[in-house]
């Protein structure tokens, strides 16, 4: 689901193994196993696990509320709310989705501003971020702003959830989940060690295609050419940032 699904957060569901059933979530911290129930002795939990997941909301199903669902139109938009930036996109195209299931997740995907005519697009990458790694991906691009062949940083921000219960905004989080099953049930279920990942929107210029759609070697040499030049800048103004 993860890799077929740009727009997945994270899959709900149950497993049945004889009359014993128990519910699954998978996110992008881990895996999050309920303890055992038996269907006869819990029938009327088992029914109300099964109609959630057949006509349950769609951010309680896992799926991103910020992005439309691709059954509603033709074009799908994808938003940020910030309070500093608020801007509604379509997406164009899908530039790169991970496939892997626990980790960053990063999915990119190529936007233009909804109403414009003019082509101006966007790179939007979302990804589950560590945040106890420093700096930001976003404070990085901020530092090196100044330089050539650096993309250029529109808007970042952690995006933000409904919970379930107290119908709050919460962040995001691989947390959100885990400490509402543990404050409330500590028994039943069985966390074990996951990876703290907010989820975190980011917003660049310049858009272009992949490096393998050069339309000759000379246009391919001088895309290395920057990259490498960009690099080399990158590195001093990284010494410059300890020196000083």
């Amino acid at each position: 689901m993860f890799s077929s699904q740009d727009d997945r957060i994270f899959v709900v569901g149950f497993a049945l193994c004889g009359h014993q059933w128990s519910i699954l979530v998978f996110d992008r911290g881990g895996s999050i196993v309920s303890s055992s129930f038996n269907i006869h002795q819990s029938p009327e939990d088992f029914l109300r696990c099964l109609l959630a997941l057949s006509f349950g909301h769609d951010s309680l199903l896992g799926y991103d509320t910020s992005i439309s669902p691709r059954t509603y139109s033709p074009h799908r938009v994808l938003k940020l709310e910030t309070p500093t930036f608020n801007m509604r996109m379509i997406i164009d195209g899908l530039l790169f989705h991970s496939d892997e299931v626990f980790g960053r997740g990063t999915t990119v995907h190529l936007c233009s501003k909804v109403g414009v005519e003019e082509d101006e697009y966007f790179v939007v990458k979302d990804s589950w971020v560590d945040t106890t790694r420093e700096p930001s991906e976003a404070e990085t691009l901020r530092i090196l702003h100044d330089i050539p062949h650096v993309p250029r940083l529109i808007a970042s921000a952690n995006l933000e959830v409904v919970h379930p219960v107290s119908h709050q905004q919460v962040p995001d989080s691989t947390e959100t989940t885990r400490d509402f099953l543990l404050q409330h049930n500590t028994n039943k279920w069985l966390a074990g060690c996951f990876d703290a990942r907010v989820h975190n929107r980011l917003v660049t210029q310049p858009a272009g295609v992949e490096i393998c759609w050069f339309s000759s070697r000379w246009e391919f040499l001088s895309v290395l050419i920057d990259a490498l030049t960009g690099e080399s800048e990158n590195f001093l103004a990284d010494l410059d940032c300890y020196v000083y």
